[in-house]
């Protein structure tokens, strides 16, 4: 009879972020990329498409911390000695939610037609006996917000601009102007605001827009 490990010993979890080990550096396709979510600074993923839930988490105004490698389970799980989520989210309501980003061709197909990753089940029963959030993310559902997770790749460099910036009175500016002109373009804005940088306006709009305090047509 093997081992029987109890899914709710103390030191069964850890929190992260865990450095990506060397080896898997090179054997991975490894990104590095900016987050603001994650506390402006350089995050470090293993795939293309762990680098578009950072950029879907940057475009919606309700996720407001991400953190890569956020959670470790101490536990043989397959042939592992450990599981490591992906990422995780913490939303505005509070909820922190932890997920394993995979394609659909890696998983497996249930019964009842539900794919998941290999030993998901185990992951997800040792993270509800302990009151965790868990789940799945894959390149099906990340594929529905591509328009999002384009406009942020572009975006996140003049938001973090913006973010890093002494003149904050600029935002509070745009917000005056755009109140005063409706379904305003972004050449009314620069009309309204000379004495500001066209670039810094652009900023600035990029910050309203990733806090969710302004609307804008991205298509």
């Amino acid at each position: 009879m093997g081992k029987i490990y109890s899914t709710t010993a103390p030191g069964l979890f850890s929190r992260g972020p865990f450095p990506i080990p060397p080896r898997r550096r090179i054997a991975n396709q490894f990104h590095r990329l900016f987050s603001i979510k994650a506390g402006m600074r350089t995050v470090c993923v293993e795939s293309p498409l762990e680098a578009d839930a950072i950029y879907w988490a940057e475009s919606d105004p309700n996720i407001i911390e991400l953190c890569e490698q956020p959670l470790r389970i101490h536990m043989p799980i397959g042939n592992r000695p450990y599981f490591t989520f992906d990422i995780s989210f913490k939303w505005a309501s509070g909820n922190e939610c932890f997920y394993e980003i995979k394609p659909e061709s890696s998983m497996e197909r249930l019964s009842n037609n539900k794919l998941i990753p290999k030993n998901w089940e185990i992951i997800e029963d040792i993270c509800r006996d302990n009151a965790y959030t868990c789940q799945v993310l894959s390149d099906k559902r990340l594929n529905e917000k591509a328009l999002e997770i384009t406009n942020w790749r572009r975006l996140l460099p003049y938001a973090r601009n913006a973010y890093e910036s002494d003149d904050p009175w600029i935002a509070e500016m745009i917000i005056h102007v755009l109140k005063g002109i409706d379904k305003a373009t972004i050449n009314q804005v620069f009309t309204q605001m000379p004495q500001v940088s066209n670039e810094k306006i652009i900023c600035f709009i990029a910050k309203l827009i990733h806090q969710g305090r302004m609307l804008a047509n991205l298509n």
